[in-house]
């Protein structure tokens, strides 16, 4: 009934009842009708509530704050359940049991293929990241030979073929050197003699850099310590 027209008796009720009665008794009288939708229609002919009914109303939701106030835990209240974790009741059969294997679980150096890098498992650890349970191929063959990968430094393909795991054709790189090959040659080096020469280039080029940096540092120093003087 909400939107709806006003009957005149409906109105009548209102005009008659509305200064003298409370929410529900109204809602009751007139039904279909919501409690805002008495209000404005009480509001838009300027009906207003006595003084008496407004004084019961205020004394109703002191009342009610009075009753929401003692029901509030105090300051300093331990609850029952502190400390207690929660274990919900009924579903015990479905639960797993303490250390349970998924059947979907793979062994140990299992091998698979992702974003286009073989990876092998190396830990069962069910809690661990991605990065700790599998590892890639490429990596662990190069650890073997030469040790633990520098910080900084990715283990790159020569011939840009990940499935080529020849240990020759692999190279430990510093980021920086790749990046510097990647602006200078945006092309995919195949020639695995050619990308070695590449690294050995940058990494004598970053070294230059490097050096020519400090000698630049080492003369404005020696230049502001000369006007200082």
């Amino acid at each position: 009934m909400s939107g709806a027209l006003w009957s005149a008796e409906e109105l009548t009720l209102l005009r008659t009842h509305y200064p003298h009665q409370g929410d529900a008794e109204l809602r009751a009288m007139l039904p279909g009708r919501s409690s805002r939708g008495i209000y404005h229609k009480a509001n838009k002919l300027g009906l207003r509530k006595t003084p008496e009914v407004l004084l019961a109303l205020k004394k109703t939701a002191l009342d009610m704050a009075k009753i929401g106030f003692l029901s509030r835990y105090g300051r300093g209240s331990v609850p029952w359940n502190m400390g207690q974790r929660y274990m919900p009741t009924g579903n015990e059969v479905h639960r797993f049991a303490v250390g349970n294997i998924p059947h979907t679980t793979l062994p140990l150096s299992t091998e698979r293929w992702r974003k286009g890098f073989l990876y092998r498992k190396v830990s069962d650890d069910r809690g661990g990241t991605l990065r700790r349970i599998w590892k890639p191929v490429h990596r662990i063959l190069w650890e073997e030979a030469n040790g633990t990968v520098p910080p900084m430094h990715v283990v790159h393909f020569l011939d840009g073929n990940s499935a080529n795991l020849d240990p020759s054709n692999l190279a430990c790189v510093h980021k920086g050197v790749l990046a510097w090959i990647a602006k200078r040659y945006p092309d995919r080096i195949t020639d695995p003699a050619l990308a070695l020469s590449m690294i050995h280039l940058a990494q004598l080029e970053m070294a230059a850099n490097k050096a020519a940096g400090g000698s630049r540092i080492r003369a404005r120093m020696a230049r502001t310590m000369e006007k200082t003087i």
